[in-house]
């Protein structure tokens, strides 16, 4: 394909003192590969591939630019772009790029042998007995309402971040690692999930409201007997971000930890248990 003067192209910056590497991706048209060479001074400082170049400079290399594909829409080089950039070690870019919703993100996936559900395989039951957090066939949801559903409460919408189970009456609670706000995190290897309590105490003040609130309202299981729980304030965890498509994962039955939260200062949920059996109507 012929590259016409106003094309879009991807671009990459090598590093020739390591096996000629890329070390940054880009996408631009006309001259924007070799912008980063021409920048203020003050611009010079800010940008993260131009602080490479200069590192580069000073250690004795000469860092080039080349085009990697041309000829491209905008949306295109966007796709070539993250493609790239999720392919590659050892970049300076700043973001992950901006086509993400269908791909294999690299820093979600540590090995190829890691499979992403509704993509490499498609395990979406239609009916389960159970919700297991260690089973890839019955821990994967297309949605929030598919979630609720397949957990057996009848949700026609799911608005908001805490729900009633509509038959056990278990509390739901749908989390998101991708919610900037919240910052919630998750450790695969404990399942412990922890929330910036900077965040929370924004809405009640202290830690002693927090708790108070949690307890009495968001986690409070009012028919204990009926979710048959041992205790009133565990609930069903769910997670948004941690997948491609907006995909929702079971993460298991949880319980807010109160004395490590206050201990380390931020909201610590702790699992309960990995698997939960889904009433009958």
């Amino acid at each position: 394909m012929t590259k016409e003067k106003n094309d879009y192209y991807v671009y990459c910056w090598i590093d020739d003192k390591n096996e000629h590497k890329p070390f940054y991706v880009g996408k631009g048209k006309g001259l924007r590969a070799e912008a980063h060479d021409t920048l203020s001074a003050e611009e010079k400082k800010e940008s993260a591939v131009q602080s490479r170049i200069n590192e580069l400079r000073l250690e004795g290399g000469k860092p080039y630019v080349r085009r990697f594909m041309w000829g491209l829409s905008n949306d295109c080089a966007h796709a070539v772009e993250t493609a790239l950039i999720n392919t590659f070690d050892d970049l300076c870019n700043v973001s992950d790029g901006r086509a993400l919703h269908n791909i294999r993100r690299k820093k979600d996936f540590s090995s190829w042998d890691a499979e992403y559900p509704g993509v490499d395989f498609f395990h979406f039951a239609r009916k389960l007995e159970y919700l297991d957090a260690e089973d890839k066939t019955s821990r994967y949801f297309e949605s929030k309402k598919d979630a609720y559903q397949k957990a057996g409460s009848n949700h026609k919408a799911a608005i908001g971040s805490y729900h009633v189970h509509s038959v056990s009456k278990i509390k739901m609670w749908m989390g998101d690692v991708s919610h900037k706000k919240w910052s919630n995190t998750y450790d695969e290897k404990t399942g412990e999930i922890c929330i910036d309590m900077e965040r929370v105490l924004e809405r009640h003040e202290t830690f002693e409201e927090v708790q108070r609130v949690h307890d009495s309202k968001y986690t409070l299981n009012k028919k204990q007997d009926k979710a048959k729980l041992k205790t009133k304030n565990h609930f069903l965890c769910f997670m948004k971000g941690l997948l491609p498509n907006d995909y929702v994962q079971f993460l298991g039955v949880y319980r807010d930890n109160w004395e490590e939260s206050k201990k380390r200062g931020i909201l610590v949920r702790e699992r309960i248990s990995t698997k939960w059996k889904v009433p009958k109507e």
